[in-house]
């Protein structure tokens, strides 16, 4: 039943994530031309992402999803990750399919990839429990549930084509948390790094 479900919220979270463009560069790009409004749209995305992970701690089910606190190394991943998608002109998911219709450059992208895993990734120390964050607790939903319900009644108040775009890209934090209850390590990066391993 996990397995379908998955399945199902991989596929709505791909034609979504294609119909809407999602690019966090492309974002950028919009909002230093004075358009904000994608890029908001992207920072708010993982808004519903707790109502999936809620569920799925409600019904015991959240087996190997694990989050631990930044450091240092993430940090400096992530000023990494930022300036190769800089260059690169888009992020994962938009790299992966910009290779699946016929750019062969990607392939050199997806290529540093892999070769980032395998020279870097035993550098680093594995996080440990202590360093273990927890995803969610009875605090969280405290700002969780009104932040939803502000961004709702924020969305209704929209034009038509804003109140899409924000409700794509809630749909792709939800989805995106099914996925990530159910497999973790899902994104295309994260299969990369898998195959690589």
């Amino acid at each position: 039943m996990m397995f379908y479900l998955s399945l199902a919220s991989i596929f709505a979270l791909g034609y979504l994530a294609q119909t809407t463009g999602l690019c966090m560069v492309r974002g950028v790009k919009q909002t230093m031309l004075g358009k904000p409004m994608f890029l908001l749209s992207i920072l708010f995305s993982g808004t519903l992402a707790w109502i999936s992970m809620g569920a799925a701690e409600w019904f015991g089910t959240q087996d190997g999803t694990h989050a631990y606190w930044p450091n240092a190394y993430s940090f400096i991943g992530g000023l990494l990750f930022g300036l190769g998608a800089s260059v690169n002109g888009g992020c994962g998911v938009s790299t992966v399919s910009r290779f699946a219709r016929g750019e062969l450059v990607m392939f050199s992208t997806m290529s540093g990839w892999l070769f980032g895993w395998l020279l870097f990734l035993p550098m680093f120390p594995i996080s440990d429990s202590k360093t273990e964050l927890v995803l969610f607790g009875e605090r969280q939903y405290l700002l969780l549930i009104p932040l939803t319900v502000v961004i709702f009644i924020k969305i209704y108040s929209m034009r038509p084509d804003y109140r899409k775009l924000w409700l794509s890209m809630l749909g792709i934090g939800l989805m995106a948390g099914v996925v990530f209850v159910t497999e973790p390590n899902w994104t295309p990066s994260g299969l990369l790094q898998s195959i690589s391993s």
